[in-house]
C-alpha cells in the first residue's frame, strides 16, 4: 500500500459506515495543498479496492453518488 492509499484508508476507517467527502478524502490524501483531479482520486480508490479484496475479511468501500465514499 502506498503512503497515499494508506491515508485514504485511514481517513475512510476513522468514520466506518459513514460517507466521507470527496474533497475530505483528496485533503487527507494529498495534505500539502496539491491539485488533485477527480479522476486521480477514483484511480486510487479503484487501486485501494483491489488491493483489499486480496485480503479475506477486509473492509470493502462503497461509492456514496454524490457525495464520496464510505467503508462498509
Amino acid at each position: 500500500m502506498t503512503p497515499t492509499e494508506f491515508r485514504l484508508l485511514a481517513r475512510m476507517l476513522a468514520h466506518p459506515g459513514e460517507a466521507v467527502r470527496r474533497r475530505d478524502l483528496v485533503r487527507a490524501g494529498w495534505p500539502h495543498g496539491a491539485f488533485v483531479r477527480e479522476n486521480t482520486l477514483d484511480a486510487y480508490i479503484a487501486r485501494l479496492r483491489r488491493k483489499l479484496r486480496a485480503l479475506t475479511d477486509a473492509p470493502e468501500i462503497e461509492t456514496v453518488h454524490g457525495v464520496g465514499y464510505r467503508v462498509e
